[in-house]
C-alpha cells in the first residue's frame, strides 16, 4: 500500500519525504530513526572471527548487516539495521559483552550504550559498528605463487 503512495508521488514530480521510506523499512512506521556509532578495537587475527560473531549477534537480535566496507587490513565498517532501543538494543550490549572477549569497545561507545540500555525511550537505530585491528599492517595484499604452465 506505502509503495503505491510513493510510486503515484513519484509519478506526479512530488517531493517524498525520506524519514517516511526509512521508517517503512523498519517495518514500525510509528518509531523514529536515530543514529548510533559503534567503535571498537580487536588485534588482526581475529579479523574473521569477529566480523563473523557480530554478524551472528546482529542476526540473533533481530537486525542485519546492510552493508560493511574495509578499509585494507586496518579497519571494517558495518552498517547494522533493524536494531530496536530499548528491546533488542539492550540484547546487542549484552551479546557483545558476553560473546566477542577479543573485541574492547571504546569508553565513549560504553558510555553512549550503558545509557540507551537504561533509557526507556523506544526507537529504531541505525548502527554504525567501526571496528579497528590494532596490529594492521596496512596491506591486505596477498602472495600468490606463480603459475607454470
Amino acid at each position: 500500500m506505502k509503495f503505491n503512495w510513493y510510486r503515484l508521488m513519484l509519478m506526479n514530480n512530488k517531493r517524498l519525504c525520506f524519514s517516511h521510506i526509512r521508517q517503512s523499512h523498519t517495518h514500525d512506521a510509528s518509531l523514529p530513526m536515530k543514529k548510533l556509532n559503534i567503535i571498537s578495537y580487536t588485534p588482526v587475527r581475529y579479523r574473521n572471527t569477529i566480523i563473523s560473531k557480530i554478524e551472528t549477534i546482529v542476526t540473533t537480535c533481530g537486525g542485519y548487516v546492510d552493508d560493511f566496507n574495509f578499509f585494507s587490513d586496518l579497519a571494517v565498517s558495518l552498517r547494522i539495521l533493524g536494531i530496536r532501543q530499548p528491546d533488542t538494543l539492550t540484547q546487542l550490549y549484552q551479546r557483545l559483552k558476553l560473546d566477542t572477549e577479543e573485541l574492547q569497545l571504546d569508553d565513549q561507545t560504553i558510555n553512549v550504550l550503558n545509557s540507551c540500555s537504561s533509557s526507556t525511550d523506544r526507537y529504531s537505530l541505525f548502527i554504525l559498528f567501526q571496528i579497528l585491528f590494532i596490529d594492521a599492517k596496512g596491506d591486505l595484499r596477498q602472495s600468490v605463487p606463480a603459475v607454470n604452465s
